[in-house]
């Protein structure tokens, strides 16, 4: 049998220490294929764990444009569309082009 530390009650636990959480791995390359797969599905595969801040929208109900942002390598995109999904896309759009050199287009449909 061990000696037991003083202070301490013999057979009680010792506290792990806590974990750091692991950051999502970032890649440097597009995937292959990147042309055929949407700007959102690319942003997440190459800097995963990101989330999107919802701005709020601006006009009425029924023609109202979606304000969305993400902040990627310190740096900030915003973009906005007639609904959240486009505006999505158009953030990642931003992204895909301006860090990853894609060439995708920005719906600019109202």
């Amino acid at each position: 049998m061990r000696p037991s530390r003083p202070g301490r009650k013999a057979g009680t636990p010792v506290p792990a220490a806590p974990k750091e959480p692991r950051k999502p791995a970032v890649r440097a390359e597009l995937p292959s294929g990147w042309e055929t797969m949407r700007p959102a599905t690319i942003v997440c595969i190459m800097r995963p764990g990101l989330s999107y801040v919802n701005y709020g929208s601006s006009g009425d109900n029924t023609n109202g444009m979606q304000h969305l942002g993400i902040t990627v390598d310190n740096q900030e995109f915003h973009a906005h569309g007639r609904s959240k999904k486009i505006a999505r896309r158009n953030v990642a759009v931003k992204v895909c082009n301006s860090l990853f050199g894609t060439n995708f287009t920005y719906d600019d449909t109202t």
